[in-house]
């Protein structure tokens, strides 16, 4: 063999094994990517996202929490007069005795009799969950920082002696009660003068 020829041999070996390394560092290269690097890239990039989402949700708890402070020292600052006024809108307590006379005012507003009146506290049926439990796990999600915790009842309110006139004048009266009363369902019986009122009622315990 001449010496070009030799030359020529050894150049064509120096390319191949270089095309050679290049193959195989390429077929050690992807196959590292996909088992090694990308699914750990895939962990920081959800570790990122919910760092991010934990920090978002971290500063809007900080902001209702500075303004429940400040509504608490608000609270504080008004006059015991005012603070009775607001405790008649959201008692610490059931106040069934005072659920009564409002009630009874609330009839005798509209010329009708009270045949009945009864309070039930801790809405919900077995296997259900009441919406007090998800008044309370809405409370404790949003990080609510309250004295209290809110509670629901449910008040039976039965009525004689009352029109479609009245009733209307009555739901108007509910809804703009002091205390806060949700009207879940109601029975008028207009042959009878008969209506029949299931409201929801809210306080602190």
């Amino acid at each position: 063999m001449s010496p070009a020829e030799s030359k020529k041999q050894q150049s064509f070996f120096i390319v191949y094994f270089k095309v050679l390394v290049v193959v195989l560092f390429l077929t050690l290269l992807v196959p590292g990517y996909l088992l090694l690097i990308k699914p750990e890239r895939s962990v920081y990039q959800q570790n990122k996202a919910l760092f991010a989402e934990n920090e978002r949700d971290l500063t809007q708890k900080n902001a209702r929490l500075l303004e429940y402070k400040k509504v608490l020292m608000s609270y504080k600052n008004i006059s015991p007069d005012d603070q009775e006024k607001i405790a008649e809108v959201l008692p610490y307590d059931p106040s069934e005795a005072n659920l009564y006379v409002n009630f009874s005012s609330l009839a005798e507003a509209v010329g009708a009799q009270v045949e009945g009146i009864s309070v039930q506290l801790g809405e919900g049926s077995a296997g259900q969950r009441s919406e007090e439990e998800l008044i309370q796990e809405k409370s404790a999600s949003a990080g609510q920082a309250t004295n209290g915790q809110l509670k629901t009842a449910l008040a039976n309110f039965e009525l004689s002696g009352i029109s479609y006139t009245k009733t209307k004048e009555l739901l108007n009266l509910i809804e703009n009660n002091l205390r806060i009363l949700d009207v879940k369902s109601f029975k008028f019986a207009p042959a009878e003068g008969n209506l029949s009122l299931v409201m929801q009622v809210y306080y602190l315990k």
